[in-house]
């Protein structure tokens, strides 16, 4: 009798053991966070799959491409300075942003980045056709009375609707009716729109010696 009823225990176990929980299960798939589950029961089987990773850009970051988390931040752009040819841009996407930059010109108007000659230099022979000089004697009147020309000064402006670019004027000066004078030169930046003036000491006699720069039309 024993014999039996132990027959029976054993194979009450068995098949507990073969039907599992009882039910077929329904499983889910494994996620990146949790491995395949039952519906049903909750029971588990093997791993989660773990997350597919993209490498994080300029403007997201590091991303799984199985259940969109995130890990990180965006790295931002590498920015490359804009030039007379190109906006400011990212050298990892390309993303551009803002305008063009001005043109970069050397002193002959050239532009240093695209080479494209921008403006036209100013010489001895073609100054007059965008300025005009004007002087004034600086008198000083003596101990005995008398007055002298003790220098002079200078007032350059526009006669064309140009821009000046890098212009720099140099003046030669002296007395002329002294023998013992030496003959001095000064250099004086123009503006972009023209304009300069100065004094130039010790003198009677003024000119324009050499000019250089551009004019952009």
């Amino acid at each position: 009798m024993k014999t039996s009823v132990t027959m029976i225990s054993l194979l009450l176990l068995i098949v507990g053991m073969l039907s599992g929980c009882g039910h077929q299960h329904v499983w889910n798939e494994a996620t990146c966070t949790e491995p395949k589950t039952c519906t049903e029961c909750g029971e588990t089987e093997g791993s989660p799959s773990g997350h597919t990773w993209t490498a994080a850009t300029c403007t997201e970051p590091k991303t799984c491409t199985e259940c969109g988390e995130t890990e990180g931040a965006a790295l931002k752009h590498t920015w490359i300075e804009a030039t007379c040819t190109a906006p400011k841009t990212c050298s990892v996407c390309g993303e551009t942003d803002g305008e063009l930059a001005e043109h970069d010109l050397n002193s002959s108007g050239k532009c240093r980045v695209c080479d494209e000659q921008i403006g036209f230099a100013l010489n001895m022979s073609n100054w007059k056709n965008y300025l005009k000089v004007s002087y004034e004697a600086i008198r000083t009147q003596q101990s005995t009375g008398l007055w002298s020309t003790t220098g002079a000064t200078f007032t350059l402006e526009p006669i064309a609707n140009v821009t000046f670019g890098d212009v720099k004027v140099t003046f030669e000066y002296f007395y002329k009716h002294n023998q013992l004078s030496t003959t001095q030169t000064s250099s004086f930046n123009v503006s972009e729109t023209g304009y300069a003036t100065g004094t130039l000491p010790n003198c009677d006699y003024v000119k324009l010696k050499a000019i250089s720069g551009y004019i952009i039309e």
